[in-house]
Formats: C-alpha cells, sequence, structure tokens
C-alpha cells in the first residue's frame, strides 16, 4: 500500500495534465482571489508585518514564554487530532451527490494537507530565521500553524456545505479554529517560532486551505479509478476544469 502515496501528493499535477487551461487560468484566479482576501489570510499577515516593524513580537513571544496559557506537548497532540479528525469527519458528512464526488474530496483535502507539510518543511530550511530559543535556524514555517490552519480553512469550506443549523456551523468553524490556533501558541511557548512567526504561517496555511479547495471542488468535475495488486494501489485522478 505505500506507493499509494505518491499518486496522492501528485493530485494537483494529474489534474494540470487533463485541464481545460482555457478556463482553468479563471478558475485559478477566482480560487486565488477568494483565498487571499479571505479574513483569516490578510488579518494574520497583516498583524504579523506590524509586529516585525515595531519589534513587539519579542515582547509578545516572552510572554507567552513566561506565561504558558495552554499544555504541553501531550496536549498539543490533542489539539492536532480534534483539527484533523473534524476536517476528515466533515467532509465524509457532507451530503454529496456520489461517491465519487466523496472520493474527490477526501483526496483534494488529503493532498492540500501533504502540500501544506511540505510547504512547511520547504520555509523550515530555506528562510533562516532564528528560532526565540536560539535553537534552530528554521523559525519561519511552523508544521504547529500553517498545516492546521490550512486543516481548518478546507474544514470551514466543508461546513458552508453541511445542512446544518448556523449555530452548529459556527461551532464547528470555532473548535477547528481554537484548535488550529492552541497548537500554534503551544510552538510560541516552547520557544520554536515567535508570535509573528505564526502569525505568518497561519496565514500561508489558510490561503493553501482555501486556493487548493476552491480550484478543485468549485463547479470541477474529476474521473477517479482505483487499482489493486498484491503489492500496491494505485489512484488514476483527472480533472476537467
Amino acid at each position: 500500500m505505500k506507493s499509494i502515496i505518491l499518486p496522492l501528493i501528485a493530485l494537483i499535477l494529474a489534474g494540470c495534465s487533463t485541464a481545460q487551461f482555457d478556463n482553468g487560468w479563471e478558475k485559478t484566479k477566482e480560487a486565488s482571489y477568494n483565498a487571499a482576501t479571505d479574513y483569516v489570510t490578510w488579518v494574520p499577515a497583516a498583524v504579523s508585518v506590524a509586529l516585525y516593524a515595531t519589534d513587539y513580537d519579542k515582547d509578545i513571544t516572552n510572554y507567552f514564554r513566561d506565561h504558558h496559557w495552554i499544555g504541553g506537548e501531550e496536549d498539543d497532540e490533542f489539539y492536532r487530532a480534534i483539527n484533523h479528525y473534524e476536517t476528515l469527519s466533515t467532509a465524509f458528512l457532507i451530503d454529496d451527490p456520489d461517491y465519487e464526488q466523496k472520493g474527490k474530496r477526501a483526496l483534494v483535502e488529503f493532498t492540500g494537507l501533504e502540500a501544506t507539510k511540505q510547504t512547511s518543511t520547504f520555509l523550515e530550511k530555506n528562510i533562516h530565521k532564528k528560532s526565540p530559543d536560539g535553537t534552530n535556524n528554521g523559525s519561519i514555517g511552523s508544521h504547529h500553524a500553517l498545516d492546521h490552519f490550512a486543516s481548518s480553512a478546507m474544514n470551514r469550506r466543508n461546513v458552508e456545505q453541511m445542512d446544518i443549523q448556523e449555530w452548529g456551523k459556527y461551532t464547528l468553524n470555532t473548535i477547528s479554529y481554537t484548535s488550529a490556533s492552541a497548537s500554534a501558541l503551544s510552538r510560541v511557548q516552547d520557544g520554536g517560532h515567535s508570535f509573528a512567526d505564526q502569525l505568518v504561517s497561519a496565514s500561508i496555511g489558510n490561503f493553501m486551505g482555501l486556493f487548493l479547495h476552491d480550484l478543485f471542488m468549485l463547479d470541477a468535475t474529476t474521473n477517479i479509478a482505483l487499482s489493486l495488486n498484491d503489492s500496491e494501489a494505485k489512484v488514476h485522478i483527472g480533472f476537467r476544469y
């Protein structure tokens, strides 16, 4: 089953191979605009710029390192589990028209999470900013913020399509974004990232989650086929925008 991972990660590339680019480019612009203008994208980005410019980032970071609002590593695992399991659950609770659409949704969101994980790693390795505790130079790019806020963004799109009361939608989104925020803050407390660094990662994660979800889930069609044999499973995916 190990060979199923690469086809899943290659979901977006597979989509591009069969896309009709005339309409696809318009969808890409629309998805980019929606993600960039979302308040969970631009508000953290704007606040982080202000904190860097005024040097208040160090003061806020030191405050959270001295005054722990949430628990340690064990509690962080709990926050991570809530965040990802809720996104997975809402993906399957949506009343999609058929199993093909349900499978597509799951694959898009799984690939979105893999893409954000790789983005976090890339930023950590290529943007050299010393962490507050001085142990590494990868303070920009946090799995605890970028990955989880991407998950919360995709979860929000799922919740929007669920046939439930507004208070239920509000509750689900609050739980998701609260768990993402708690996980991000835990790394500030540990000295792994500054407060503004986590805001940057949260902004990038929210953008990526909304962009990838909207690009492939809004008015798009897809063909999905699964082939199995004794040693491997392959997912064959094609998108038409």
